[in-house]
């Protein structure tokens, strides 16, 4: 007897089964009548009952970043469960109550506050309060009844997109830099007290923003590692701001006063800039045990 393609559902003796990458039979709901054909694992995900798992993901960016390292364990812990709430692609907004956070992991009132300032000062969750109108990513706007959770990670999944398609030559597509540092102005207009609202829309204020802290960035070195080092002359601009859309490789040190170092350059020129420096840095690290075994040879 021949065995059914795999993820195509079939009846057997009055029951409906279909057959996973390992051969095996597993029973599943009847297929609807609106499921094509052309597509059976899809349709067939729909029509299996929701996972008893709760799954939650982190952009690997993220996760491998000296932010992720440096970040305290009770914030940290805040995090992921809010994204346990959430879902492992979109990163869509989620709502858990204040009482229920606090019952959840075990924390009072203060500790919840302090945690969720942390999470909002590293540009990692904006905090809608209620009744705030937000605007969708449909492009709708929406009154929002209870406290909402917007996770800031566009910058962190466009890295993640950048290094597989190096990887294996596909094409995920690429997030503006604009769309990034967009979704997190209301954080850094408070830092650099500055209103916004006096620009056109949210991509010129991101535009100002990204100007304003490229023209006091400076080179400083590259290290034995292959890492760039960077100077940020700055108080208010926050490191990460920048840090989410440069290379892995390029590291970014924040200085203790305000200076400009070029008032003509922008944000694209320093990006190109610090972009080329990060290749050649990965290039000399590969050709540095090469150069060392010809020292040798002489």
């Amino acid at each position: 007897m021949i065995s059914p393609a795999p993820y195509i559902p079939y009846e057997k003796r009055g029951k409906w089964y279909y057959r996973n990458n390992g051969n095996h039979e597993i029973e599943c709901p009847p297929p609807s009548k609106e499921i094509e054909e052309k597509e059976p694992s899809k349709n067939l995900e729909k029509a299996l009952p929701p996972s008893p798992h709760q799954l939650l993901s982190i952009p690997r960016s993220l996760f491998k970043s000296r932010l992720w390292s440096e970040l305290k364990s009770g914030p940290r812990d805040l995090l992921q469960y809010l994204l346990s709430y959430s879902n492992t692609r979109t990163f869509k907004d989620v709502w858990p109550s204040a009482e229920t956070i606090e019952k959840d992991l075990g924390i009072d009132k203060r500790t919840r506050i302090r945690y969720e300032k942390a999470l909002v000062s590293k540009n990692l969750i904006r905090i809608f309060e209620p009744y705030t109108t937000i605007k969708l990513k449909t492009g709708r706007t929406e009154t929002v009844a209870s406290r909402r959770f917007r996770f800031l990670f566009k910058g962190y999944i466009a890295k993640d997109f950048q290094e597989f398609n190096t990887a294996h030559g596909l094409t995920y597509p690429i997030v503006d830099d604009l769309e990034i540092l967009a979704e997190s102005l209301d954080t850094i207009a408070k830092k650099i007290k500055y209103d916004l609202n006096e620009l056109q829309d949210r991509f010129s204020a991101a535009q100002f923003v990204l100007d304003k802290i490229a023209q006091r960035m400076q080179f400083d070195s590259i290290d034995n590692a292959g890492r760039v080092h960077v100077r940020l002359h700055s108080t208010v601009y926050p490191v990460e701001t920048a840090q989410k859309l440069l290379p892995a490789n390029v590291l970014i040190f924040p200085q203790k006063k305000d200076l400009v170092i070029n008032a003509r350059t922008n944000w694209k020129k320093v990006k190109s800039s610090l972009e080329a420096k990060a290749k050649r840095a990965e290039e000399l690290v590969k050709e540095a045990p090469l150069l060392r075994w010809k020292e040798k040879l002489g």
